[in-house]
């Protein structure tokens, strides 16, 4: 608890170090946005200490969502977040997500850009579908999450400059192969969310989206750390969402 009390305090770019190989970062943002503290959350994970895996329901209780600090404590994760967008059944991506054998979404869009690969031979990483083999990766690892790509393949932002804006999960990964999980409740278009990124000490090489406004969670066990978004351009203007909001699938860290 006392390390994550630190954790949140620590402003500037400073992690604090909760466990070997896992640390945590509340960043004040360097651009701030018109609604709520402008604070960004950011969970690091080395992959040599800790094993990513998703969870779908449509895998291990179909039909069912959960918040993402429900699906922690079910599967025994210490940290979880949002795989991705997800289809009005409630259950399937809206994207490509493959778990082993089990197959959520048949819907591999290469334009969306980005691919995170779990459980295979090599580290788990996340992959520019523009700018590296797609393919490869595939055969390579037997658990994929595909997603829009929040940066190009130059490491500038993907997405258009846009008047809408919503609070963001997504995940990205640094120069060293670490795995960030970033979470922001205070709104900003997605174009300026990555420019913001990219101003912080983060050495981000790839960043994949994984939700907007109020679904937008991460969920971190030590301290009991519960985040989740609001605002969302369209849909829930305002900053007033006062609790998790169920999800089919996350994305979630074991040890080894």
């Amino acid at each position: 608890m006392w390390t994550l009390l630190l954790a949140l305090t620590a402003h500037g770019g400073e992690f604090t170090v909760l466990e070997p190989g896992l640390e945590l970062a509340r960043l004040d943002s360097p651009r701030k946005s018109s609604i709520g503290d402008s604070v960004i959350t950011v969970l690091r994970i080395d992959p040599e200490h800790w094993d990513l895996e998703v969870v779908a329901a449509s895998k291990i209780a179909p039909g069912e969502s959960k918040t993402a600090k429900a699906w922690g404590e079910q599967t025994g994760m210490i940290a979880t977040i949002n795989a991705g967008m997800y289809e009005m059944d409630h259950s399937t991506a809206t994207f490509w997500m493959k778990v082993g054998e089990h197959v959520n979404s048949t819907r591999w869009q290469t334009k969306a850009g980005s691919l995170m690969v779990l459980d295979g031979s090599g580290p788990d990483k996340i992959i520019d579908l523009r700018c590296e083999d797609g393919d490869a990766a595939k055969k390579a690892y037997p658990t994929q999450v595909q997603s829009y790509r929040m940066l190009n393949c130059s490491g500038e932002p993907a997405w258009k400059p846009s008047k809408r804006i919503w609070s963001h999960a997504s995940i990205g990964m640094d120069g060293s192969g670490r795995i960030l999980f970033i979470h922001a409740r205070s709104p900003w278009s997605t174009h300026d969310f990555a420019k913001i990124l990219l101003e912080l000490p983060l050495d981000l090489k790839r960043l994949q989206y994984a939700e907007g406004g109020p679904e937008a969670s991460l969920y971190v066990k030590e301290g009991d750390l519960e985040l989740f978004g609001s605002f969302e351009t369209g849909f829930v203007e305002n900053d007033k969402n006062s609790r998790a909001w169920p999800i089919p699938n996350v994305i979630g860290v074991k040890a080894k």
